[in-house]
């Protein structure tokens, strides 16, 4: 008995539709600190993360600056913020795991994350 989570939030998926109605609009750096600890050990102190106001295009971008080990990502606020939640927790998600990826390329690349990749 002593063993039973207690918080239902816990056992809930990052995208169950319930999101929807306990924090439709999540502040994406808490979100981005939570990837971080819970499925990123830690890995992505030197990755900036911003709102991009005039991004139309595409969903997100992640730039990377090689050598350098630097990272930003950049968020489409324009589209995003007219998404469900479900679709910034994947973006997030997806670029975060991008980010991990790269360490032996080197150079500067910039990866687009659009909304057909989901």
């Amino acid at each position: 008995m002593g063993c039973e989570n207690k918080d239902p939030q816990k056992n809930m998926s990052l995208v169950d539709e319930t999101w929807e109605l306990i924090d439709p609009n999540p502040d994406i750096y808490m979100l981005f600190k939570q990837f971080d600890k819970e499925y990123f050990w830690n890995s992505l102190g030197s990755v900036e993360l911003k709102w991009s106001p005039r991004m139309t295009l595409c969903a997100g971008l992640c730039r990377y600056k090689g050598r350098t080990g630097g990272c930003s990502i950049h968020l489409s606020k324009p589209l995003m913020v007219l998404r469900a939640r479900k679709d910034l927790v994947e973006t997030l998600l997806v670029i975060d795991l991008l980010k991990t990826l790269p360490s032996k390329w080197n150079g500067m690349y910039t990866v687009y994350i659009t909304a057909k990749t989901f």
